[in-house]
């Protein structure tokens, strides 16, 4: 279970629901969600930005079930971001380390839900959720630089450039190529002066990025407490 002392949402059977705005909201996962989960896991541009495949509504239901044991370990915090029709995303904090308050945020949106700006307001929520609700103090976003769309999402939502992934895996069906020279940092949007992030989305070692949200003057992370 999650340990007390540490910072942690409203709930231990899953995250707390969060509402976007009168048609959406991001809410744990059920096992009557496997469907679309079974669907999302066959899409090729989900599968091609975040190596992720589901082969069966088995498969679907057991990841469903280790979304819940995360969140029960304290590993992880993971949402469908639902309307009417149900999950037609997910979003979520990976690799949650509740010893140094930090995470990776992944997510992705099925065909009918793009262009909508679903991506970008659940990113504003969930890491709003992070920092204010659940204490952590870094978020890290991680994108292809070969997905613009992803790009996007990471820059709407405050996200500023830190920096280059050395070494990444490469993107389904492409080639690793050499990472180029690192880049000097970007001068930060006014009022963002580090950040982090992670989109779960891994490119080649010249295409990942890494954003950072800090919004502490002259600090690397997402909030002060």
């Amino acid at each position: 279970m999650i340990n007390h002392d540490a910072p942690r949402g409203d709930a231990l059977s899953g995250p707390p629901v969060l509402v976007l705005d009168d048609r959406t909201v991001l809410r744990p996962w059920e096992p009557s969600d496997a469907g679309a989960l079974l669907t999302a896991g066959q899409e090729p541009e989900i599968q091609r930005w975040n190596l992720f495949t589901v082969g069966s509504a088995e498969q679907a239901r057991g990841r469903i079930a280790r979304m819940r044991e995360r969140w029960e370990a304290g590993t992880g915090a993971v949402w469908a971001i639902a309307d009417h029709s149900g999950p037609v995303g997910l979003i979520g904090c990976n690799e949650l380390d509740l010893t140094n308050r930090s995470a990776e945020l992944v997510y992705w949106l099925l065909p009918a839900a793009r262009g909508r700006g679903l991506a970008v307001a659940s990113v504003r929520r969930v890491t709003r959720w992070a920092v204010e609700e659940f204490g952590l103090h870094r978020l890290r976003l991680c994108h292809s630089t070969a997905n613009p769309a992803s790009c996007r999402v990471a820059q709407k939502a405050g996200y500023a450039f830190e920096g280059h992934h050395a070494r990444s895996p490469p993107a389904r069906g492409r080639v690793a190529r050499p990472a180029p020279p690192r880049l000097p940092p970007r001068r930060p949007a006014h009022g963002v002066t580090g950040a982090t992030g992670a989109t779960g989305a891994t490119g080649v070692d010249d295409r990942a990025s890494v954003r950072v949200d800090a919004r502490c003057e002259g600090s690397v992370r997402v909030r002060c407490p």
